[in-house]
């Protein structure tokens, strides 16, 4: 890998995350180290590069077009890393894949423990969020691709269906509805229900399912709005309500019988999680390499 400028990535790390703490994070720095590049950076230029406000930071002007001009820059070391890479067969550098939780926590613990078995010497940052967070770090270039729920439709970015799902009906054990062979949707409006969070990929694709039936979410009886799939399910298994939540998401809860999955009559919720990266004419040789990884890893054979 070609040295880069430390205070460019530095810079750029802080500016695209807001933050010097998450820049030390992902960049194996302490804080102090990394003030003291951007107070190089900006002894250098004459001009503050951030201004604080309350937990964030914030680029100034002059910031705003040095981290313009810095994705250039980096974008032509990593093409001329690519390019040496292609000829001496070595990949290597860094990658940083948004995920959705769900597919973050119960699909791809093992395939990125595999493809970094087959790639050493590359360096994973995964981020693990809601649909709506990893979508905005990917329009913000923080991330090299994601994996998120579908419907996704980003401009300067292509989009292809990867892992399928599908959304089940969950009862706590003992459920009245356990002894059924399928609820109708006026059971489900009926019952507390506890909800995914406003961002989530599960509660957009509820609300479109409900509404080609005619039922807004405003219409269940809402017990609960949490912030993750274990804290629905916790919830669940604690007699709290009944929910809907991706049948990846599905496997000790049942084999332990602390939750039942329920069929909804005439209803089937399925989606897709799609493998989103932007349109570029070039790509660092470790994004083509994981692409390719990730279409080989989970896509059906033809």
């Amino acid at each position: 890998m070609l040295i880069k400028d430390v205070r460019l990535r530095v810079f750029y790390e802080a500016a695209v995350h807001q933050s010097f703490t998450r820049a030390a994070e992902l960049l194996s720095l302490t804080q102090p180290a990394v003030s003291f590049q951007i107070k190089s950076l900006e002894e250098d230029l004459g001009a503050r590069l951030f201004r604080r406000e309350k937990q964030r930071v914030v680029l100034t002007e002059v910031g705003a077009i040095l981290l313009r001009h810095t994705r250039d820059i980096l974008a032509l070391y990593d093409r001329a890393d690519a390019e040496i890479a292609r000829l001496v067969e070595h990949v290597g550098g860094t990658l940083t894949v948004g995920v959705a939780s769900v597919i973050a926590k119960y699909v791809m613990p093992r395939p990125i423990g595999l493809f970094k078995k087959r790639n050493p010497q590359v360096s994973i940052v995964l981020e693990a969020g809601n649909t709506d967070s990893i979508v905005a770090q990917l329009l913000d270039g923080a991330l090299d691709l994601a994996i998120v729920s579908d419907p996704v439709d980003l401009k300067g970015h292509i989009g292809e269906p990867l892992i399928e799902d599908e959304l089940r009906l969950i009862v706590p054990a003992g459920h009245p509805w356990t002894s059924r062979e399928a609820v109708t949707l006026a059971d489900l409006v009926a019952e507390p229900f506890i909800l995914r969070e406003e961002g989530s990929g599960t509660r957009r694709m509820l609300e479109w399912y409900l509404g080609q039936h005619g039922i807004a979410l405003a219409d269940l009886h809402v017990a609960l709005t949490l912030g993750s799939t274990e804290a629905v399910k916790a919830g669940v298994e604690a007699g709290a309500g009944v929910s809907i939540v991706s049948s990846l998401s599905l496997g000790a809860e049942l084999r332990i019988g602390s939750i039942a999955v329920v069929p909804i009559e005439d209803v089937r919720m399925a989606r897709s999680f799609m493998l989103v990266y932007p349109k570029l004419t070039y790509r660092k040789v470790v994004v083509e390499t994981f692409l390719a990884f990730c279409r080989e890893r989970f896509r059906a054979p033809a």
